[in-house]
């Protein structure tokens, strides 16, 4: 585990205790091993995600009665790491890996990254995905 990993994984604990929202951290990690592959000087799905979080504790603490993980099904479609594929190519095809649903170790072969100016998943499946996920 390098030193940003742990740093990401503290930082997500305390957050997601304050929140009460433990059983966040599974999907969140997931998430975040798969975009470690990210250009670093871009984008940090785990700043990204740690800032957001931080944002709904303010809020919450503000007006408790917000449903949270829909906030939070909302911010995380919007977050700037969705709009980058992810892909190899074999024989000549590109086969693109859904952050979603793929595997961690796929994400951890060679694969290429380029930014697009679309989220894929579309924003959709990625707030379904949260509402599901993060509970």
């Amino acid at each position: 585990m390098t030193e940003s990993t742990s740093t990401f994984e503290t930082s997500l604990s305390i957050i997601l205790e304050q929140l009460e929202k433990k059983e966040w951290a599974s999907p969140l990690k997931g998430l975040e091993q798969k975009f470690r592959q990210l250009p670093e000087d871009e984008t940090s799905f785990g700043t990204e995600i740690i800032n957001t979080l931080h944002t709904l504790h303010q809020a919450i603490e503000l007006d408790a009665s917000l449903p949270l993980s829909q906030l939070m099904a909302i911010r995380l479609a919007g977050l700037t790491c969705w709009t980058y594929r992810f892909f190899h190519v074999e024989s000549g095809r590109h086969h693109y890996l859904d952050p979603l649903n793929t595997p961690i170790p796929d994400f951890q072969k060679k694969i290429t990254v380029q930014q697009s100016t679309s989220s894929y998943p579309s924003t959709d499946i990625i707030k379904r995905w949260a509402r599901e996920n993060l509970r």
